[in-house]
C-alpha cells in the first residue's frame, strides 16, 4: 500500500479545481473603468465523520472528541466576488497623475473562508468564519 495506490488522493490545502475569471475594461482619454468577477471552488475541509466520548473513574463528565479519519475529506461553499474601479489620468505641475479606486468585493458578499467543528455535548458546533466584506483601494500615482 503506498501514495500512488489508488483511492489514496488527498487534495492540498488550496486545491481549487475550479476557476472562472472574466475582466471587463473601458478606457478613455482620461477616465478608465473596470469590472471583474471572480468564482472558484472552495477550499477542502476535513469534516469530522463521527463523535465519541471517553470517561475515566473521576471524571464528572466524559470527554467528547471528534472523529476525522480523512484528510480533506469536504469543501467549502463556492467562493465569488465581483470587483470594480475607476481611474482618472491628469496632468498637474508639469507630471503625470493617476487616481484610482478600486473596491474588491463590491457587492459585500460574506464568502465562507473556513469552518470549525466543536463538539458540545451532544451534538456538534459548527462556526463559519467569513471574509472580509467591502474592501476600498485608493490609489495615487505621479510619474515625474
Amino acid at each position: 500500500s503506498g501514495p500512488s495506490d489508488e483511492g489514496t488522493f488527498i487534495p492540498a490545502r488550496y486545491d481549487v479545481p475550479v476557476t472562472a475569471r472574466s475582466y471587463i475594461e473601458r478606457r478613455g482619454q482620461t477616465w478608465s473603468y473596470g469590472l471583474g468577477f471572480l468564482a472558484r471552488s472552495g477550499y477542502p475541509i476535513t469534516v469530522p465523520e463521527a463523535r465519541y466520548a471517553v470517561a475515566g473513574p473521576v471524571d464528572d463528565e466524559p470527554t467528547t472528541y471528534l472523529y476525522r479519519p480523512t484528510a480533506h475529506n469536504g469543501r467549502l461553499p463556492l467562493y465569488w466576488r465581483l470587483d470594480v474601479n475607476a481611474s482618472r489620468s491628469f496632468v498637474l505641475f508639469d507630471a503625470q497623475w493617476r487616481v484610482q479606486l478600486q473596491v474588491y468585493n463590491a457587492l459585500g458578499h460574506r464568502n465562507v473562508i473556513d469552518r470549525f467543528f466543536e463538539p458540545d455535548g451532544n451534538s456538534v458546533h459548527v462556526t463559519q468564519r467569513r471574509g472580509l466584506p467591502i474592501l476600498p483601494l485608493f490609489e495615487l500615482r505621479v510619474d515625474l
